[in-house]
């Protein structure tokens, strides 16, 4: 029976991001990266080893009773559940075999394989630490290409059986005397595109022909604003982003009905711990759907991943505009149409790894906080919400932002991480008030 698939709540399932195994002679760490409001959680799962047929499940702090089976095989178990219910695109897969027994990773790995082979996984980046190269390679044929940006292999037992699947890798980096590996696998979309060209072009101006009138036809109905409006009724906040990209005259048509995106949760939160900082939206919709968007600088260049580019990442540049702008102006397009009102609006300014210096010294959050009012201001209406957290250098800052909020919705208040002095380290004293 899983005991870790159990202990998750269905949001939590839902949530995860990055999965991380770490393989110890007496224990088995798996750490569950599940998106929040205000970043992210880390859920650690401990596997105990206790002679070879008892095993303990440490979930934060509690510990489950003895179970009378060997701690891999309770283990997989429960990978096995997370990994075949795992509905979202991973945005990491970690595997770390440096200080395992031998013999328990390469169960590990195999069994890994075999559920991978059904699970169908979509994982951005992946990373195996001290295993061979026909394990990793193995797993990591089954995952899904198209989403796939690369994947590492570091310090692996046996480098040199890479050469075996050289020719069905590009972009092959090899560092560390050859003992770390990083490769990306051909987009099976394009791999046969050439063979498929030549096979169709007799047939590609009457294909083209009968699409080009069908789209028409589509287009034309889907720019008329009563049929439109009754369309978009049923859609919420990334179905009807994905129908704006369509074309112009759609994205006119929306602008012109004003569909109400459905909107639940919305935060926005600025990380300074690292270079010039991190921002980031996390938005989920009255369906359970969510998504969350990093917006940071890397050689003068915009990137809409995370603290640094994935590898395979191309960078997303606007001329003349930082960053700062462009994660504000998504913000504003996003909230511009809500007029239910969410069950909770979060603004955190945060520092994960400030060594010296004090915070107003990275980010102009007094700015910040202004400018972020006056995208609420811009709405015409107040934006309704029943709860407001803001976590700041200052509560001055709330100010900024609490008349654009609708009064007779908002019925709590919250100061996020307040602290007794400004720059030491923080203590976290959540409360709130009640308007």
């Amino acid at each position: 029976m899983p005991y870790a698939y159990q202990q998750l709540t269905d949001q939590q399932k839902n949530r995860i991001k990055d999965i991380s195994i770490v393989t110890i002679e007496d224990h088995i760490q798996l750490t569950l990266r599940l998106n929040c409001l205000l970043g992210h959680i880390d859920h650690n799962l401990i596997y105990n080893k206790y002679g070879n047929y008892i095993t303990t499940v440490k979930f934060g702090n509690e510990e489950s009773p003895s179970i009378h089976r060997n701690f891999v095989d309770v283990f997989l178990e429960d990978l096995e559940m997370l990994l075949k219910h795992q509905k979202s695109v991973l945005r990491g897969f970690h595997i770390n075999c440096s200080k395992g027994n031998e013999q328990d990773c390469e169960k590990i790995c195999e069994q890994i394989e075999n559920i991978s082979k059904s699970a169908k996984l979509s994982i951005k980046t992946t990373e195996f630490n001290s295993t061979t190269v026909g394990h990793a390679m193995a797993i990591v044929n089954n995952f899904d290409r198209s989403e796939l940006l690369s994947a590492s292999l570091m310090m692996a037992v046996d480098p040199k059986n890479i050469r075996k699947h050289r020719n069905r890798l590009k972009n092959v980096k090899i560092s560390n005397h050859g003992m770390d590996i990083i490769f990306k696998f051909p987009n099976p979309t394009y791999i046969f595109r050439n063979f498929f060209v030549k096979l169709t072009r007799g047939l590609r101006r009457e294909v083209r022909a009968n699409s080009s009138l069908k789209e028409i036809v589509v287009r034309s109905v889907l720019k008329t604003p009563s049929l439109m409006q009754l369309i978009l009724r049923h859609l919420q906040c990334f179905d009807i982003e994905k129908l704006r990209k369509v074309n112009r005259g759609i994205r006119e048509c929306v602008a012109l009905i004003k569909p109400n995106p459905h909107i639940e949760k919305c935060s926005i939160c600025f990380d300074l711990g690292f270079n010039n900082g991190i921002l980031r939206t996390f938005i989920e919709l009255e369906n359970g759907e969510f998504k969350d968007v990093e917006y940071s600088m890397f050689q003068n260049k915009v990137y809409l991943t995370g603290r640094f580019p994935l590898p395979g990442t191309k960078p997303i540049g606007f001329p003349g505009i930082d960053y700062e702008a462009i994660c504000l102006d998504d913000v504003e397009r996003t909230l511009n149409y809500q007029s239910e009102c969410i069950k909770e609006l979060v603004i955190c300014y945060q520092c994960t790894n400030l060594s010296s210096g004090n915070f107003e010294s990275f980010l102009d959050t007094d700015g910040l906080s202004r400018r972020i009012g006056d995208i609420l201001r811009r709405r015409k209406s107040r934006l309704r919400t029943k709860k407001f957290s803001m976590g700041s250098g200052s509560e001055m800052e709330m100010i900024k932002i609490l008349p654009a909020i609708d009064s007779n919705s908002l019925k709590i208040i919250e100061f996020l991480f307040p602290s007794t002095s400004k720059y030491e380290s923080v203590i976290e004293l959540p409360f709130q008030v009640d308007q």
